[in-house]
């Protein structure tokens, strides 16, 4: 007998492979192919329908539905599993409070092993719940009229579907509803195993159901065929089928042709790839000119402190009116104002060098006063004494009284523009103008004020 399995399982809209309860699995070694669904309604389901599938597919030999220390097995495992899960210390409360409970894990299953008894080649099955198999021998063409033909197996007594099906539990040594197992001659037809949702479609379309499952020929084509058939016809829950070919050749012995069964942990880290480079693709990282535009204008301190001068970049290019300090033999002491177009700089890293500079400043006795008269206090201190030098520089040039009141009034303008904090100038501007004699002092008489109000 020659054998062709293919095997696809796609998820829920809107959900994810990572919430996919539906399990597939094929060892040819045994000759075993098994499908679970895991009740999602229940506690960690998909783990309970994994086990299920891997301790049937690894026994070797007969299927033994009697042999209850296998099915103690397996609850076992899934027992010190979903303990590994539940003790995280980072873990929920209500799922704690779940596994205190015992609260158990449910899913269908059918399982198919193909035998050799004697000369001749058999199959068997089991099955529990409302996932199915369904045998088309070679001989009938269409199952529309010859549908009494078709070999089915679950523990249904009809092809009614509810949320309430027969499944395996695993913590109680009993389960819902009764296996059901059958044996025949191994023949040319085909198996399709299939989980609810597939099973109640192909229950309801038949001989339509045929002809688009034969479309399926990879991963891909049975993902797009599922998304347009739960537009219509195909309720919207995990999918998953196991597609079983069987050719006679005259051979005794059974030998595979064609495996192409998709494994859904492949899928999962191909889809955790996919979320990671989206995110990554939406991360924004500051650009050179980003970091430029936002440090418009900014101070710069020489070294002698005797001789500091307050210099304001409000050119885009910063770097040249650097290298005109340099010239000059003027150390520059803040070096994060310089933008190096060879090194990355960050916003973040500007500030916060930018914050330390500004805390050194502050004198411990400083850290009492308020910022608002300090501000004040500082900036009439300052413009004293850069009007004090700059009175030197125009006796220095021969300018006259009248221009240097011009020249002061400039200066001062040019001065309040270039402070680092624009909240504070009202406050900085009535300050220098205590010292400005030339202005004259408001009337007393304020009626013609109040009687706009």
């Amino acid at each position: 007998m020659e054998v062709s399995i293919k095997g696809f399982i796609y998820h829920k809209t809107a959900e994810k492979y990572a919430d996919c309860f539906d399990r597939i699995g094929v060892n040819v070694k045994t000759n075993k192919l098994a499908i679970s669904d895991g009740v999602s309604k229940s506690f960690f389901p998909d783990i309970w329908a994994e086990l299920l599938v891997e301790f049937f597919l690894k026994n070797e030999g007969r299927i033994n539905i009697a042999n209850i220390d296998e099915y103690k097995a397996i609850q076992n495992e899934w027992l010190k599993k979903v303990s590994e899960i539940v003790n995280k210390p980072n873990q929920k409360y209500f799922v704690r409070n779940f596994f205190i409970q015992g609260r158990p894990a449910a899913a269908t299953f059918v399982g198919l092993h193909f035998y050799k008894d004697n000369t001749s080649l058999k199959w068997e099955a089991v099955a529990l719940g409302d996932s199915f198999l369904f045998f088309i021998p070679k001989d009938v063409e269409n199952i529309n009229e010859n549908f009494n033909k078709v070999i089915h197996l679950s523990s249904k007594n009809d092809f009614e579907f509810n949320n309430f099906p027969d499944f395996f539990d695993s913590r109680s040594h009993t389960h819902k509803g009764r296996i059901s197992q059958r044996e025949y001659n191994l023949t040319g037809g085909t198996f399709y195993l299939m989980t609810d949702a597939l099973a109640e479609w192909f229950i309801s379309e038949k001989q339509a159901a045929i002809q688009e499952i034969s479309k399926w020929k990879s991963q891909d084509t049975f993902e797009k065929s599922v998304i347009q058939l739960r537009k219509t016809t195909l309720y919207n829950d995990d999918s998953a089928i196991l597609i079983v070919n069987i050719e006679e050749d005259n051979i005794p012995e059974i030998h595979y042709k064609e495996i192409l069964v998709t494994k859904l942990d492949e899928l999962i880290e191909t889809e955790n790839k996919a979320i990671k480079n989206e995110i990554t693709e939406h991360i924004i990282v500051p650009s050179l000119e980003t970091v430029k535009e936002s440090k418009e204008e900014i101070p710069i301190l020489n070294e002698s402190h005797e001789e500091s001068k307050l210099v304001a970049f409000k050119d885009d290019n910063e770097q040249s009116n650097v290298d005109s300090l340099k010239a000059k033999n003027e150390k520059v002491i803040n070096p994060t104002i310089v933008i190096e177009t060879n090194k990355e700089t960050s916003l973040t890293e500007i500030e916060n060098n930018n914050k330390e500079i500004k805390k050194r400043k502050i004198r411990f006795w400083e850290r009492f006063i308020p910022q608002s008269w300090m501000n004040r206090h500082n900036t009439e201190h300052e413009f004293k004494n850069e009007k004090n030098e700059e009175d030197a520089d125009v006796n220095n040039a021969g300018m006259d009284k009248s221009d240097t009141i011009q020249y002061e009034l400039i200066y001062r303008q040019d001065y309040i523009e270039i402070q680092e904090e624009p909240e504070n100038t009202e406050e900085k501007e009535e300050g220098n103008d205590e010292n400005d004699e030339s202005r004259t002092k408001p009337n007393d008489d304020i009626s013609s004020i109040t009687e706009k109000f």
